[in-house]
């Protein structure tokens, strides 16, 4: 149980480390077309986000994939901008974002 607190820890600082702006940058882009009363929606993606980035942290963790770090970088910046154009023009693709979260994650 100790060890699950730590990486808990760990996610958390990962998150909101000033180096990992462009996760905050992505789960902004993310939950910027919605309100309040979204909040079980905005509580399904963050989740899905999280679930799919550590994933991805496991299969990069057991050597399953390997990619560079600044292809990347590269990428999570495009998956910020897609969004952020998905948001202002795709506003009604609210019901097939949360296949679009999983990918990015």
């Amino acid at each position: 149980m100790g060890q699950l607190w730590l990486f808990i820890q760990e996610g958390f600082f990962h998150i909101v480390s000033l180096d990992s702006l462009d996760h905050l940058l992505f789960l902004l882009a993310l939950v910027a077309i919605y309100t309040i009363k979204d909040w079980k929606k905005l509580l399904i993606m963050a989740t899905a986000f999280t679930v799919a980035h550590a994933i991805a942290l496991v299969f990069s963790i057991f050597n399953l994939i390997a990619i560079a770090n600044e292809t990347i970088e590269w990428l999570i910046a495009l998956t910020i901008f897609y969004t952020c154009i998905e948001n202002l023009f795709l506003p009604n693709f609210k019901s097939a974002k949360i296949y679009t979260i999983g990918i990015f994650g």
